[in-house]
This record gives C-alpha cells, structure tokens and sequence, in this order.
C-alpha cells in the first residue's frame, strides 16, 4: 500500500537582517508557497557586530494522529514492510541552490502557529510563529532558545526539539538527515522511527523542524537558498507529503503451484457477505492464532498435513483468512498405488492433482474441501518471452477522493490460441507472481502513485482465481484524469504495460 498525506501546517523562520540595526526576529511566512532554508555569513551589516550570520530554519506538521488512526487494524508499525517518508519538492525557480550541504528533522516539543505572513522579500508581516515567538495562547509563548534550537532528551521542560528518548526500551537518537551533493535534489528522509513513535503516543506530535546540519550553520560560507514548495503552493502535486508504505499483497497459489518450490495457500471464510472466524464444533469455538487448522493434501494412497494458522498481513492477524506454507517433493518414493509412486505419476504428465482439505486440529471436523493441481517446474530450451494483455475488468470511470476501489485484473497470454467451442465459457487468468501497478496523470504524466517493488509496496495481489489491487487515491487531487500502468518481473526482467484504463476523481 501507498498512501501519501499532506502538511497541515508549514513555515519557515529567519533572524535574516533587515537594516543595519535590525533582524526580522518577530516576522511570519505561514502563508509563503516556498519553505526557504538559508545561512548567509557577512553578507549584511549589522551595526556592533562583526561577521553577523543569519539564518532560517523550517517547520512543518502532519497529524499523525489522525494518521494512525487511519490505519489502525490495517498494518503493525512494527511490521518489516512499514515505512514512513517525508518528502519536500525542490523549487529553485531562478534562485541558483547551495551546493554540498546537508538537511537534518528533529521532532518538536512543542506546537507552533503556522501563521498567515506571506512577505518574503520584506519580511514585514508581524505574527507567530517566528524566530523568537513559537504560538499564542492568550499570551506569547516563546521558544526556549531563539530559533527553536534548544535540544534535549524526551520529557526535559526547557526544549523546542527532542534530541533523543527511550524508543522500544533503549535509547534512540531522534535526527535524520540528507546530504545535498548538487543542492537541487528533492528532500526525501526516512523518519520512520520518529513518526512510527508519535502516532503510538511515546512521542508528542507538534512537527518537525528542519536546519542546516552542524556545523553548517554556524561555519564562515553562506547557502543562499535551498528552497522548497510548501503546502500553500497552487500545484497540487508537490506540496510537502508524507508517504507511508507496507505490503499489503496477498499471495495464494492455488492456481500457480510448483513441486519442491514453497508456496502459500489460502482458505477465506465468510458469513453473511463479511470475512468472520471459523466457529468449530457445537461449541461454537472461535478458530484463529497460530496453529489453528490443518491442510491435508491426498491422492490415492499419498496424504501430507500440513499446520495453518491464520493469515497475517502487514504485521496484522487477518479475520477469517487462514494460511499455510506449503512444499511437496516430487521425487518422493512415496506409493499413491499399489504399482506407481508420486514421482512416477508427475514424470508422466507433468502434474498430479491432490484432494484439498482443511480440517480442525484434532481432524474431526472438516472445513473445506477442494483440490489443488501441483505441475513440474517448466523447462524449455528456448527463452521467449510471453506478451500479455491486461484487461481492468472492474475499474469504474469515476471515483470519489474517498472510495476504496478493488481493481481486478484479467490476464492472458497473446501468444496462446484458444479452442473454438459452441457454448460460452469462463475463461481463467493468468496469475503472474510478479505484477506491480502505477497511477499516473493520463495528461501531464505526472506520477503519483511509483512503481515500489522494494517491500512489494504495490505489489498486486491474488486470491487465487483472480488478480487484484485496493490502492489508495485519496491523495489524488480532484477534477483529474488518471490512468493505471502494470509492471511484470520475471527472470529479474522488468516489462512495463503502461495505459490500462482511465478514471477520473470526481468532486
């Protein structure tokens, strides 16, 4: 899953020298379309001051709480898969950028007033936040140190930024940081562990400030400007985000399975329309955990058990979904009759069906049955390549900001001919084990939903019997058009089909 959310909140402060006896100390830029981040050393005079520096620091915010509510049962912050990216887009304009500097977030301990300033070149817009004033509530309420920059360990009283604390029971430095080796890349940082932190309550949640790292803000060069878009820029698609991802895919095989390669399979149980446990037995007992339901798989006088449990996604025990990690070995001796063993039957014709069944533990109460075809991994001394069509066969044309569409996915191979028959039939798709989707502008190609193979963020799922994918698109700004592109790996290949279909986010 991809999900991208927007600031709440941004700005920038500056003690930056208006006049030879004076700083912009008590001025706001809450309402500016850029995020600006500058030292200038000696560039200014300031009368009784050798070799004034004046500087700029940012502040942005993002309800994480509401955040993490959005995504309670859905995902474990702990999960492998979690991940949590600020992301700021550079916006040079005809300003050239610093060069070889780096970027560093802290969390704040502290709120701040965004502020409606928009005099960037003046600086004549009196209100908080700014350089010396955080918010007001009723009275000023100060930084502790000018420019936000008094830090200390979580709890301390007397800090604008937490530079450490007791995250999982050790203590964590709380800091990430980029390097700039051209001055016009995008800022993109990991704060996973800060974010992850403050939507479980260990951290407060009052933004983040961002400076020149270290020494850089107080060494003899000047950087003049690295600036970024804020939330108040008229184009939607680079405002400041926070991108969070996991794996949400489901993987079963049902229709795809090998001998001697591991695979899962999976059982869905409903009740009235809607995923629910198991109820086992006059007892009505609740079947979930680890350990729960067995597999048995059989043939002829072959049958192996296998343990299932239920299905864990993200990080989170999945209702009515049971799962189990299945492996058959072809070359097993083992008889399925009286004259030909397993190993025998799939060197014949390259496949054998097996009675599927999932059963209670003590294998009284049967739960399932079905059947499931293993092949024989294919070999071939030729290396064509398969071309297929995709076909969106669920994918409306309009979408509201707040629909979670599920799009299914027909796959076939256009290569393979089909027999000619006299009566309609089903056709099946292919499963591809590797599918990744894309969402793009269908007009400016813009992207704004990426190709995320690493943790198989937008990997498309299977159930089984058909291929599907729930993105996200509530980050997806309304009154546009956007279309779908697929990606295959195989073989570490990477095929791209691109325009499988239009829809539009309506208001």
């Amino acid at each position: 899953m991809y999900l991208v959310f927007t600031a709440s909140k941004d700005t920038y402060i500056t003690n930056k020298i208006i006049s030879t006896s004076a700083r912009a100390t008590d001025a706001n830029l809450g309402g500016a379309t850029t995020i600006d981040l500058f030292k200038l050393h000696d560039e200014t005079t300031l009368t009784g001051i050798t070799g004034p520096q004046e500087l700029s620091r940012g502040l942005i915010k993002f309800e994480l709480a509401d955040i993490s509510a959005s995504l309670k049962d859905k995902v474990d912050f702990d999960d492998d898969s979690f991940k949590v990216m600020l992301k700021l887009h550079d916006v040079q304009g005809n300003q050239v950028a610093p060069s070889k500097f780096n970027i560093m977030l802290m969390p704040l301990s502290q709120s701040f007033d965004e502020g409606s300033g928009k005099d960037v070149s003046g600086l004549g817009y009196l209100d908080r936040a700014n350089w010396v004033t955080a918010s007001y509530t009723n009275t000023n309420v100060l930084w502790n140190t000018t420019g936000a920059f008094a830090s200390g360990g979580l709890g301390a009283s007397d800090i604008d930024v937490i530079e450490s604390g007791s995250i999982g029971g050790s203590i964590t430095y709380l800091l990430a940081s980029q390097a700039f080796p051209v001055g016009n890349e995008d800022l993109v940082l990991d704060i996973t562990t800060i974010a992850s932190a403050s939507m479980v309550g260990i951290l407060p949640n009052h933004g983040f400030l961002l400076a020149y790292s270290g020494s850089q803000e107080i060494d003899l060069k000047s950087r003049f400007v690295k600036r970024f878009a804020s939330r108040h820029t008229r184009n939607p698609y680079i405002r400041p985000k926070l991108i969070v991802e996991y794996d949400d895919s489901f993987q079963d095989e049902n229709q795809n399975f090998e001998f001697n390669v591991t695979g899962s399979l999976f059982l869905e149980n409903k009740s009235k329309g809607n995923k629910a446990n198991i109820l086992s037995g006059s007892a009505n007992t609740e079947i979930l955990g680890n350990n729960c339901v067995l597999l048995k798989l059989h043939t002829g006088s072959y049958e192996k058990y296998f343990t299932g449990s239920s299905a864990i996604n993200a990080g989170i025990q999945q209702t009515g979904i049971y799962s189990a990690s299945v492996v058959v070995d072809r070359y097993l001796s083992a008889s399925v009759t009286s004259t030909a063993t397993l190993g025998d039957f799939v060197a014949a014709s390259g496949s054998v069906t097996f009675g599927q069944e999932w059963l209670s533990i003590d294998e009284n109460i049967s739960y399932f049955t079905g059947s499931l075809t293993i092949e024989a991994q294919n070999r071939s001394s030729t290396t064509n390549q398969t071309k297929y069509k995709f076909s969106m066969v669920n994918l409306r044309s309009e979408y509201t900001y707040t629909d979670i569409p599920r799009i299914e996915i027909f796959v076939i191979d256009k290569a393979t001919e089909l027999a000619s028959v006299r009566i309609p039939v089903r056709l099946s798709s292919l499963i591809i084990p590797q599918l990744y989707y894309q969402i793009r502008d269908a007009y400016n190609g813009q992207i704004l939903t990426p190709f995320t193979q690493t943790n198989d963020i937008t990997r498309v799922s299977n159930d089984g019997e058909v291929m599907h994918f729930s993105p996200s698109i509530a980050h997806l700004p309304i009154g546009r058009a956007y279309t779908i592109d697929l990606m295959t790996v195989i073989d570490g290949i990477k095929t791209k089909y691109m325009d499988n279909g239009v829809f539009r986010i309506k208001k």
